[in-house]
């Protein structure tokens, strides 16, 4: 249930908005973005909060849940969108599993919720590529533009 005053890890108060509710004004502002790419045709935003497991030798490892899944209608391939405003204790090892066996691109938005800006993208060795950046907040690098 929705309840405005409900604080949560790093003080970030829920964000209800058009009968939805987000975990903070950065995940709302990031929906926006996605929104705005919507409408250009770009992608289609398909469900928030999936839930992922990771398994190992058939013994469950993680489990982690992305702000948005989303389809590139372009690649016609799906990806999924985090919206990091301060990564907590469990965000490295997160990052280290989507790195190692993630189910596919995974767009990392961070900045404030006045200025959200996609800082990473983790393509994940799962499905043949590496990851792309410095470190969790680093700078976004593009192969051939370096």
């Amino acid at each position: 249930m929705y309840n405005p005053w409900k604080k949560k890890k790093f003080k970030n108060l829920q964000v209800k908005s058009d009968g939805k509710v987000y975990g903070s004004k950065l995940e709302n502002a990031v929906r926006y973005k996605l929104e705005e790419r919507e409408k250009l045709g770009e992608i289609k935003i398909i469900r928030t909060q999936q839930h992922i497991h990771w398994y190992s030798q058939g013994i469950k490892q993680g489990e982690y849940w992305p702000d948005f899944t989303c389809w590139d209608l372009v690649t016609k391939e799906v990806f999924w969108v985090e919206a990091k405003g301060y990564p907590n204790e469990k965000w490295p090892r997160n990052l280290h599993m989507w790195e190692a066996g993630g189910p596919g691109i995974l767009e990392i938005w961070t900045g404030s919720y006045k200025n959200p800006k996609q800082s990473i993208i983790v393509l994940p060795v799962s499905v043949g590529h590496h990851t792309i950046h410095e470190q969790v907040f680093g700078k976004l690098e593009i192969p051939g533009e370096i």
